[in-house]
């Protein structure tokens, strides 16, 4: 049995795990048969290769082993839940009435035609929360690291249906996908208040020198080559509508989207 088959059955076990962890209520005790399970196949594992080392001139390469596909699986599967398990439950941060509260630009400002997008990470003592995406004028501009004063409400995203109708079947699901991106909750235009420019770790250091070098992209390149360049190397999603759908008739989305923009 080749590796590259061990490896697509443990990643396997391990995204079925996931699965396991996120919606079975008995994900506890799956994972530990899955541990149980391993042991075993372990055992009859070590046996199997102890009893053909003593067959002569045999050829185990390309055997496939049951015991050996079994105790990978398992063990992917186990490490999937575990991995669910550990992951520490967060909640969203909502604010129906106008609040005030404080909060850390936790993702790169995102321009696009008549305004300005990115996430914050609030500064809550009580429990931790997801990420809040703001919609906010062009200017002035944010940077990653800034500790901002928001004033305003905070909801969550509903699911969007296309041309004003109800079918849940055609509505796209905002919420779900800003989840995958650790965005709870939005905020629409609040008051904002910089109180703290200086970046306080490494994220946020990072986060700025990559701004640096898409500022320095947009001084040197015309646009809009410099929004491709800036977004094919550093995943800077700035293109304005009217390009993104020029590629888009020409058949040359693919180049972003394998680019940086992922």
């Amino acid at each position: 049995m080749t590796t590259h088959v061990k490896t697509i059955i443990f990643v396997v076990g391990v995204l079925l795990g996931i699965v396991v962890g996120e919606k079975s209520v008995l994900s506890t005790e799956v994972g530990i048969f899955a541990v149980m399970l391993s042991i075993v196949q372990c055992g009859l594992y070590i046996f199997e290769r102890k009893r053909n080392a003593v067959s002569e001139g045999v050829d185990l390469t390309h055997r496939i082993s049951f015991p050996l596909i079994v105790l990978l699986f398992s063990l992917g599967l186990f490490i999937g839940i575990v991995r669910v398990q550990l992951v520490e439950e967060k909640n969203n941060f909502v604010c129906e009435s106008s609040c005030i509260f404080n909060a850390v630009v936790s993702s790169s400002p995102e321009t696009k035609n008549e305004y300005q997008t990115f996430s914050v990470e609030p500064v809550i003592i009580e429990s931790d929360v997801h990420d809040v995406l703001v919609r906010a004028p062009l200017y002035p501009r944010y940077e990653i690291g800034d500790m901002l004063k928001l004033s305003g409400k905070v909801t969550v995203p509903k699911i969007i249906y296309p041309h004003d109708t109800k079918n849940n079947s055609d509505g796209f699901d905002y919420a779900s996908y800003l989840r995958i991106k650790n965005i709870g909750s939005e905020m629409m235009y609040p008051h904002i208040e910089v109180i703290d420019s200086d970046a306080h770790t490494v994220r946020y250091e990072l986060g700025r020198l990559k701004e640096s070098f898409v500022t320095r992209i947009d001084r040197y390149v015309s646009s809009p080559a410099s929004s491709l360049a800036s977004g094919m190397l550093f995943g800077a999603s700035s293109m304005q509508k009217e390009l993104v759908e020029t590629f888009r008739i020409a058949g040359l989305s693919h180049i972003v989207i394998l680019s940086g923009f992922n």
